[in-house]
């Protein structure tokens, strides 16, 4: 952890040098700086959790990253500064990563026919809005989505179907395991992933036809 610690505060010192850098060449409020990070990382905190629901071929659990969807790896800074000044506040939203390049292209002005999962971030106004996270690193495909105050994990091949309320449960120690209860989500999933597939056909078609 003191290794992890350490790395990070070079990634801050490096941050420092480059606003430094823009600032001092008169070039920030002419630039849109974006920080943010692909994932996090676990230390041991569903260490257990993990080795008995389950499987990662390497034998891992509960360190790293890219066989999980735990909060300490999906959820990373998106850090907006520079010519994004005055364009408001986001952060009572809930935002994603998906969010990133239909900002920069609406803030940039660009004009497009693409279609995006994202939103542009200062336009986010639901707060309830859904959330997907997927990982397929090691072991079996996970997903998870967050509606609200609740998020489900779903690992069917591990057998895996839990819902958190992360305002009781904001660490997620304790996994709601009723099937009458997690079915409402993954019903509300599968829904969202159909929309997505049908959603990617019709593009194809369009451009097809």
């Amino acid at each position: 952890m003191l290794l992890y610690d350490n790395t990070l505060r070079y990634v801050d010192y490096a941050i420092e040098q480059f606003y430094s850098f823009l600032e001092d060449s008169g070039l920030l409020d002419s630039t849109i700086l974006v920080i943010t990070a692909d994932h996090g990382e676990e230390f041991w905190e569903h260490a257990k959790l993990e080795a008995e629901n389950f499987y990662d071929p390497r034998g891992y659990y509960g360190v790293g990253h890219g066989h999980n969807v735990f909060n300490e790896i999906i959820e990373v800074p998106i850090l907006l500064d520079g010519a994004v000044k005055n364009r408001g506040n986001y952060t009572e939203n809930r935002v994603s990563s998906v969010d990133i390049t239909p900002t920069i292209l609406d803030l940039l002005g660009v004009s497009h026919s693409l279609t995006f999962d994202g939103q542009n971030l200062f336009e986010v106004k639901n707060k309830k809005r859904p959330l997907l996270s997927e990982a397929a690193g090691y072991g079996y495909e996970k997903k998870a989505l967050i509606v609200g105050r609740y998020k489900l994990i779903y690992s069917p091949d591990d057998g895996v179907q839990w819902l958190f309320d992360l305002k009781k449960d904001p660490f997620e120690q304790h996994p709601i395991k009723d099937k009458e209860v997690t079915s409402i989500f993954v019903d509300k999933l599968n829904k969202m992933l159909r929309e997505d597939e049908r959603k990617k056909l019709r593009t194809i078609l369009d451009r097809k036809f």
